[in-house]
């Protein structure tokens, strides 16, 4: 993994990786479907890739917690590929939610884009 950094990140990537930067489950980020302008099936396929990409370039990790509580795990790659996959990853009823948050490097590239 840990391919390089993207050197222009797609609108969606950049989304993604602010909402990393801050830390967040991803049933959060479900509600951007509506100002993407795309339909909800298409808006989980685009924001799947984007998310394996940032995961590949060593810009995000994602864990799994359950709503409001402190403790996670770390989710295997493959959890997270099946879990995209499958739409699971962006179920609310789920109580093992996924989270993202930004690696040092995703932090660092958020602010190369800055500037």
């Amino acid at each position: 993994m840990n391919a390089s950094p993207p050197a222009d990140f797609e609108p969606l990537e950049k989304s993604l990786l602010w909402d990393a930067v801050e830390g967040t489950y991803l049933i959060e980020i479900r509600n951007d479907v509506k100002e993407s302008g795309l339909g909800v099936d298409d808006y989980r396929e685009r924001a799947a890739a984007a998310i394996e990409r940032l995961l590949d370039a060593g810009l995000i990790k994602i864990s799994v917690g359950e709503w409001g509580k402190n403790d996670s795990r770390a989710a295997a790659r493959e959890e997270v590929t099946r879990r995209l996959a499958d739409s699971s990853a962006w179920d609310p009823d789920r109580v093992d939610l996924l989270i993202i948050d930004a690696t040092d490097a995703g932090r660092q590239a958020v602010v190369d884009q800055r500037q």
